[in-house]
């Protein structure tokens, strides 16, 4: 339902106006940005209203009382008998008071908490904001002001560069080995590789190699270690796309090692299969179960 006897004032961001044949410019509004499967950035829009020729101001429908009920200055006489000009304001708890009973449950914020003491909160509501609506960050003042957020006050797209950029690789080390230590109690830990494509040439580790979607892209690979039973994540590391997964095994181990993965069995495939990879687990006393033919020469050396 169109207003056509109301008009408020337009949103300052997140607008997109569509001109049709007819004459009439219908506004849009940009609810959630995020990056699509091929990374590109793109984004879901709702029609909010028309925009006033005379004006410039816009004639709201229903939806945009949706988005706007805490936030809506009425020019001309009221919508309807039960709208009051002061209205209540409207936030989304759903979704923080999931995702913060999950954290509590996992001891993932038990975790962050000793691991980042000073910025934990700030973290958790950042990674809660890319759960709920992608990884692009513009757009993350307005959704504190849609999200009933009591973790961390509200920050902006800078707040959060600097957030990223405060974090230091001593502080992550000391998150992920208190971390596998919590999961490490409550389930077996697996090792998996993955591969993700990407149009970057400012990330170093970003090099073409075997794209394993088949997409004709540079890629960075990660190694991932993760819970058996709860999939939740406990390490990664990053490493050139360049690089074969049957080179990087034993760099990821010793990796891993130092921050305290150490009692290990492998169960891997002939991707993993190499003279140099056998000899490094015998050298780390890790056992391994593998199955390959008989008539590669790592059968018999």
């Amino acid at each position: 339902m169109v207003y056509n006897d109301v008009k408020v004032k337009m949103p300052e961001k997140k607008v997109i106006l569509r001109h049709y044949v007819n004459g009439v410019t219908y506004v849009y509004y940009t609810v959630k940005a995020y990056r699509n499967k091929e990374g590109k950035p793109t984004s879901d829009v709702v029609c909010i209203g028309k925009q006033d020729k005379e004006s410039g101001m816009l004639i709201p429908n229903t939806r945009y009382y949706e988005l706007f009920s805490d936030k809506v200055t009425i020019i001309g006489k009221a919508v309807s008998p039960n709208r009051t000009n002061n209205p209540r304001s409207v936030k989304s708890v759903g979704t923080m008071a999931i995702l913060l009973t999950l954290a509590r449950n996992t001891k993932l914020l038990d975790t962050l908490q000793q691991s980042f003491p000073s910025k934990y909160e700030q973290i958790f509501t950042t990674a809660s904001y890319m759960l709920s609506e992608g990884n692009v960050m513009a757009y993350i003042e307005d959704w504190f002001d849609e999200t009933k957020v009591e973790s961390a006050k509200t920050m902006n797209d800078v707040a959060v560069s600097r957030l990223f950029a405060s974090i230091t690789e001593e502080e992550r080390n000391t998150f992920f080995s208190e971390w596998i230590k919590c999961r490490s109690a409550e389930e077996h830990i697996t090792y998996d590789v993955t591969s993700i494509s990407s149009y970057s040439q400012s990330i170093d580790n970003v090099e073409f190699g075997y794209n394993r979607d088949g997409e004709n892209l540079a890629q960075i690979n990660f190694g991932m270690f993760y819970g058996m039973t709860s999939g939740l994540p406990v390490y990664y590391h990053d490493y050139n796309g360049s690089i074969p997964d049957v080179a990087c095994f034993k760099y990821m181990m010793k990796s891993a090692k130092e921050i305290g993965i150490n009692s290990t069995c492998f169960v891997f495939d002939n991707g993993f299969v190499s003279k140099d990879n056998f000899n490094f687990m015998q050298e780390n006393n890790y056992s391994f179960i593998t199955s390959f033919s008989n008539s590669r020469i790592e059968a018999t050396s």
